[in-house]
């Protein structure tokens, strides 16, 4: 059984940057439901592999850099694997995309919290935020 579709995040398929046609990116509830039997290792593989360009769009709009976007997904992937057996989809309750994106946002809090306060020289930087006096 496929759900109605939803608008979500994705690549370049010719469409505006960051949105997925409604007909490429369903909520595939057999696909959640197998996800769900956290030793169907095939089902685990097609549920990443829908969902993680997804997750990864996502936290990319924090403004999260390739690689700790790449980690932030890693991190959201395992967090949705552990919450997975005991998930309920509910499509009268919200979007399965909606609980995907309260992980992923979580998850990308957290890893920004645990980097603590960014560090930067000024005289690194110095010249792009104010250009230096010249003489006339």
């Amino acid at each position: 059984m496929i759900a109605k579709p939803v608008r979500s995040w994705s690549g370049d398929d010719g469409k505006k940057a960051g949105i997925m046609s409604e007909d490429n990116m369903l909520t595939r509830v057999t696909l959640i439901g197998k996800a769900k039997d956290q030793n169907d290792d095939r089902a685990w593989a097609e549920f990443t592999a829908y969902y993680r360009k997804y997750i990864y769009n996502l936290v990319r709009r924090i403004g999260l850099n390739h690689h700790d976007a790449d980690e932030v997904v890693q991190i959201t992937l395992v967090k949705i694997w552990n919450a997975m057996p005991e998930f309920q989809y509910k499509p009268e309750k919200g979007r399965f995309r909606s609980w995907i994106c309260c992980i992923a946002g979580n998850a990308a809090k957290n890893f920004i919290r645990a980097q603590g306060p960014s560090h930067i020289s000024l005289s690194a930087i110095g010249d792009k935020i104010v250009p230096k006096m010249t003489k006339s």
